[in-house]
C-alpha cells in the first residue's frame, strides 16, 4: 500500500510540474483507491488496498501556491460544484442514480468532501470568496436525492448520504 499512495504522490507531482501523462495516472490510481474503499464498505469486505489515503484537498493545502496549482485548484473548485449540481438536475442521472456507472458514487463523494474542506478550512485562509451557504445548499439536495434513491442501507449510496448529513 505504502508503494501505491507513493506512486499516486509521485503522479500527482510531476502533473504540476506539468507533465501530461501523470494527470491521468493519478486520477486513475486515486480512484480506483476510492472505489476500493467505497465497495469495501458495500460489499462488507476488508479493502484491498489499505485506507490512509489524505487527497481530497492536497491541491490547496500549500498556503503558497504557484501559477500552475492555483490553475489546478481553481479547476477543482468549478467541477465540483457542477457534479453536485449535475446529478440532482438532470432527470436522467435523477432516476438511474442507483444504478449508474460505479465511478459516479465515488465521485459524488469525493466532490461533497472537497467542497466542504474549501468551505470550512481553505476559503478564509486562501481568500478563494466561495460561499459556504452555497456548499451547504448543494450538499442538502445531494443528501435527499441520494436518500430518497436507496431502498437498501446495505448500498453505497446510503453510506455515502449518512456521512454528507
Amino acid at each position: 500500500m505504502h508503494s501505491y499512495i507513493l506512486a499516486i504522490s509521485k503522479s500527482f507531482c510531476e502533473a504540476l510540474e506539468g507533465d501530461r501523462k501523470h494527470p491521468l495516472r493519478a486520477r486513475l490510481r486515486y480512484m480506483l483507491c476510492v472505489c476500493d474503499h467505497h465497495f469495501s464498505i458495500a460489499y462488507r469486505r476488508p479493502p484491498v488496498i489499505a485506507e490512509s489515503l489524505q487527497l481530497n484537498s492536497l491541491a490547496v493545502r500549500d498556503v503558497s501556491l504557484s501559477a500552475e496549482r492555483k490553475e489546478f485548484t481553481d479547476m477543482a473548485i468549478s467541477a465540483a460544484p457542477g457534479i453536485l449540481t449535475f446529478v440532482p438536475e438532470e432527470d436522467d442521472m435523477r432516476r438511474v442514480v442507483v444504478g449508474t456507472l460505479l465511478y459516479v458514487h465515488p465521485t459524488i463523494a469525493f466532490a461533497s468532501v472537497f467542497l466542504m474542506d474549501v468551505a470550512r478550512w481553505w476559503n478564509r485562509m486562501m481568500g478563494l470568496n466561495f460561499e459556504s451557504n452555497f456548499v451547504s445548499h448543494l450538499l442538502e439536495r445531494m443528501i435527499v436525492l441520494l436518500k430518497g434513491s436507496v431502498t437498501s442501507d446495505h448500498h453505497l449510496l446510503y453510506h455515502i448520504a449518512f456521512g454528507l448529513e
